[in-house]
């Protein structure tokens, strides 16, 4: 298992591991906006292009990722920010590559688009979902609501079969606490579907946490805000929330939700009975962690000095993906605060400009990797429509089924599975496609007696590694001691 690491910057794209040194880049790129990258399974990934009305489609699976572009998927209108909603009932089933439901895009002037993937349809387009352009998009919740924010300093959350089958959709609330554009927001699931816990950031230096209790249709209650020195350009959450990582143009900050505040005593800043607290965060204190607390000012550390763009957290909380305004990104050790590694886009230009997408993914490593036959059968995404599906008639939907799982062998009849694995050796020896594999002996009583020599074997070599051991010991005993006289007499 690995960790796969995607970053943008405005002319070029790289795909990299985090525990390994394998790296790639993606041709014919250009990106103006954050949060215009989006991964769909473990295979492609779609950009929008800066200043065309274009989505670009990288395959990025694998041991033999394309450099090139796949696919180009013309648009009505250039757009800004990505994001796709899953479906809500995936399938153990489904294959890969099989797409998401809906594709949403905005546009700098604040529309709101909303395809389905899998027939292209143009099922709405929200007009000024925002008065200004949007700056992220998110769906929460296994996909039944979506979370936008903008530069009009609003975050609005919509049901998404409100977006599909309404004609004009209306969001479910809108927070405007902020008074400058939002820049990032962060949403926690530790609690479940009914408890959210939203954190938004902003350019009016502010970073606020909100519970949402969608389930119930309850007001969005503002749990704290906390103020910080610098405008606030991103942030990352732990994903056990024990900790919020805000990222500003001095340098990345660590704010434990859990307070250490002296000894053992320990304060939970976002508790669901705190209403709006107001806490003042200082980078570099001169006096004590109590008497900060006391006066409603929190001491947080500095993990990494950098012009910080776009953050992430690994799959463990303890490595901090940094991306900053020079185009580099830096995997920092949270605990320790050291920069275990930076990673540089693969060109010769003198100035990448800053890091716009920061992606990562959990990466299982399989026996069984496709081949480039394989690989090159690209399927493509079907092409999206312009204008509007009418949505009173039903349509077809074709989509791409995996195989059925198998099903684990039989534990209380072992004669069973053992023909069964027989039988599958058989059928694979027979293949003419593939190389014959020697055969594999079928464990059977006979091999009884073959097994119990092969333990005492084992036992006599393993009481031959201890004489051994005893041996090197009672050498190195009296090694050490002609050490200490040969010492002694030379002092």
């Amino acid at each position: 298992m690995d960790e796969q690491v995607i970053f943008t910057t405005q002319n070029t794209g790289t795909v990299c591991n985090v525990h390994s040194l394998e790296q790639t880049s993606l041709r014919q790129l250009t990106v103006g906006s954050a949060h215009s990258a989006v991964q769909i399974g473990e295979r492609y990934l779609l950009v929008a292009q800066s200043q065309k009305a274009l989505i670009n489609v990288y395959d990025i699976s694998g041991d033999h990722k394309r450099e090139s572009v796949e696919q180009r998927i013309p648009l009505p209108e250039v757009v800004c920010c990505l994001e796709t909603v899953q479906n809500l009932q995936d399938s153990p089933q489904a294959a890969d590559l099989s797409l998401p439901w809906l594709l949403l895009a905005s546009t700098p002037s604040g529309k709101l688009y909303v395809w389905e993937m899998n027939s292209g349809f143009l099922l709405r387009v929200k007009q000024m979902a925002h008065y200004q352009s949007i700056t992220k998009i998110q769906s929460i919740c296994n996909g039944k609501y979506v979370v936008t924010s903008g530069e009009d300093s609003r975050v609005i959350i919509w049901q998404t079969t409100d977006l599909v089958c309404e004609e004009e959709p209306k969001p479910v609330c809108i927070l405007h606490d902020h008074t400058l554009s939002v820049t990032d927001f962060a949403v926690s699931s530790t609690c479940g579907d009914s408890n959210v816990r939203l954190f938004t950031a902003s350019q009016d230096a502010t970073l606020r946490c909100y519970s949402l209790n969608l389930s119930r249709s309850v007001e969005p209650k503002q749990l704290a805000t906390f103020t910080c020195p610098y405008p606030i350009q991103c942030l990352a959450l732990d994903p056990a929330d024990r900790a919020c990582y805000v990222g500003t143009s001095q340098g990345v900050f660590n704010l434990s939700l859990y307070y250490r505040i002296s000894g053992d005593k320990i304060s939970n800043l976002i508790q669901e009975t705190s209403t709006n607290k107001l806490f003042s965060l200082v980078p570099e204190p001169q006096e004590s962690r109590d008497k900060l607390y006391s006066r409603g000012s929190l001491q947080v550390d500095k993990i990494v000095e950098a012009n910080a763009t776009r953050l992430e957290v690994s799959l463990d909380g303890s490595l901090l993906i940094v991306g900053d305004n020079d185009g580099h990104v830096a995997i920092t050790e949270i605990f320790s605060k050291q920069v275990l590694r930076t990673i540089q886009p693969l060109t010769t230009a003198a100035s990448n400009g800053a890091v716009t997408n920061l992606l990562i993914a959990t990466q299982w490593k399989s026996s069984s990797q496709p081949s480039l036959t394989q690989r090159h059968n690209f399927s493509k995404i079907p092409a999206l429509q312009r204008n509007i599906h009418d949505k009173r008639d039903l349509h077809e939907l074709w989509f791409q089924i995996g195989q059925q799982p198998q099903s684990n062998p039989p534990q209380s009849n072992f004669e069973e599975y053992l023909n069964q694995v027989q039988a599958e050796q058989m059928l694979w020896s027979q293949s003419s496609t593939t190389p014959k594999p020697s055969a594999a002996p079928i464990p059977t009583a006979a091999t009884s007696a073959t097994v119990t020599a092969d333990e005492d074997s084992k036992d006599q070599e393993i009481a031959q590694l201890r004489e051994n051991l005893t041996t090197l010991k009672g050498a190195y005993a009296e090694l050490r001691s002609m050490h200490q006289t040969l010492l002694e007499d030379r002092q």
